[in-house]
C-alpha cells in the first residue's frame, strides 16, 4: 500500500496537538508508526532522483538515487511513487530487462515500503 504525502502531511499538524502523556499505549503506537511515516516522507523529499525514459507499455520513466537507496517510477496515467530501501542492483536489473513493467511488478511493487508522491 501507497503511503499518500498529502495525507502525512494533514497527520503531521494533527499529531503535533496531541498531549502524548494522556494517550493510551496503542495511540503512542500510532503516533510512532507516524513519525516513521513522516520521516520516510522527508527523505523522499529530499531525494534528487534524474528520470530516464523507458520502452514500457505502462511506465514513463524511472530514476535512482544511489546515496538513500530511492527508485521512482512514473507512470503513464500519471501516478508518480517513490519506493525505500531499493538495492542498487534491483534498479541497475530493471534498467536491462526486457520488460520494464514486468520487472517492476515482480521485484519492486509489493516489496518495498512505496510512498505516492501526487
Amino acid at each position: 500500500m501507497a503511503i499518500d504525502k498529502n495525507y502525512l502531511e494533514k497527520v503531521e499538524r494533527l499529531a503535533m496537538k496531541v498531549d502524548v502523556a494522556s494517550c493510551t499505549e496503542e495511540e503512542r503506537f500510532l503516533l510512532e508508526e507516524i513519525k516513521v511515516n513522516l520521516q520516510q516522507l522527508d527523505l523522499v523529499k529530499s531525494a534528487t532522483i534524474d528520470m530516464i525514459p523507458v520502452v514500457s507499455s505502462n511506465i514513463v520513466s524511472i530514476g535512482y538515487d544511489k546515496i538513500k537507496s530511492i527508485f521512482k517510477v512514473q507512470f503513464k496515467n500519471g501516478g508518480i511513487y517513490s519506493y525505500l530501501g531499493v538495492p542498487e542492483e534491483i534498479y541497475t536489473a530493471m534498467t536491462t530487462s526486457n520488460s520494464v513493467g514486468k520487472y517492476y511488478s515482480a521485484n519492486i511493487r509489493n516489496t518495498y515500503t512505496c510512498i505516492k508522491n501526487n
